[in-house]
């Protein structure tokens, strides 16, 4: 029972703990992606970075990319260059996962964010849409 009460007193430590990006952020295409992490001792030195979407409205079957292998944990920042969302659909869902290099061991997560082609993911509220707008013939802007 001595045992177990030091182990109540002794502080969790926890592994990679990725900081950027946060809940909910957008990633345009052709814009480049800072992912940030923390990391504690006991992780591995070296790992992999992979894009990974399980939204079924984006993904029914899901998606994975390797966005890069043998990334050390001390650099804590990988710097996405546009060019890995390339040819990705937009929509919600998105999230980088730090992961072993052998990838059996998915060490942490990002929350997810949302891939999108420069203002089709604009999020507006209903108090800003007063009418919908269409182009008449002559191709200038009317309201409805």
């Amino acid at each position: 029972m001595t045992v177990f009460s030091g182990l109540l007193k002794s502080p969790l430590v926890r592994g990679f703990t990725v900081t950027s990006p946060k809940d909910n952020e957008i990633w345009n295409f052709g814009r480049t992606k800072l992912v940030t992490w923390e990391s504690v001792n006991t992780d591995p030195p070296v790992i992999s970075l992979v894009l990974v979407n399980e939204n079924a409205s984006t993904y029914p079957s899901g998606f994975q990319k390797l966005i890069k292998r043998g990334v050390t944990k001390q650099s804590a920042r990988y710097v996405i260059p546009p060019a890995v969302i390339k040819g990705l659909k937009p929509g919600p869902g998105y999230q980088i996962n730090l992961v072993s290099l052998n990838g059996q061991s998915i060490l942490a997560q990002s929350p997810a964010m949302t891939v999108s082609i420069k203002g089709k993911h604009k999020k507006i509220s209903f108090a800003e849409v007063e009418a919908p707008v269409a182009a008449d013939h002559a191709g200038t802007k009317t309201q409805e």
